[in-house]
């Protein structure tokens, strides 16, 4: 089942393999409309490790929108080239230089 719960698992999941056969699996079911969530209410770092580009800028220009280390670490799982280019334009934007590599290192650590 597609819940809240599993979607936030996939943040502690390390493991490249595991975590896009999972990825792939959630994919599925919001492409079938399996799933009673929608992103906003999941937060951004779902949006951006997905993919969903538009949804991300979106909630990431928003001032209200909280960044941390997780959407950095997103940013980095994300497989959307297109996706990772265009969050990583909003934060530079929003956060500056310093403060960006300030959460990139951070994130690394996740």
């Amino acid at each position: 089942k597609l819940d809240r719960q599993a979607l936030n698992a996939l943040r502690f999941v390390s493991s490249t393999r595991l975590r896009r056969k999972m990825e792939d699996k959630f994919m599925a079911c919001f492409k079938a409309g399996d799933c009673s969530l929608a992103l906003k209410d999941i937060g951004p770092w779902a949006a951006v490790q997905c993919g969903f580009v538009q949804t991300a800028t979106r909630e990431l220009e928003d001032l209200s929108t909280d960044v941390d280390a997780g959407v950095l670490l997103a940013l980095r799982r994300c497989r959307s080239t297109e996706c990772r280019e265009a969050v990583e334009e909003v934060l530079r934007k929003r956060l500056g230089n310093q403060m960006l590599e300030i959460y990139r290192r951070q994130a690394a650590t996740c």
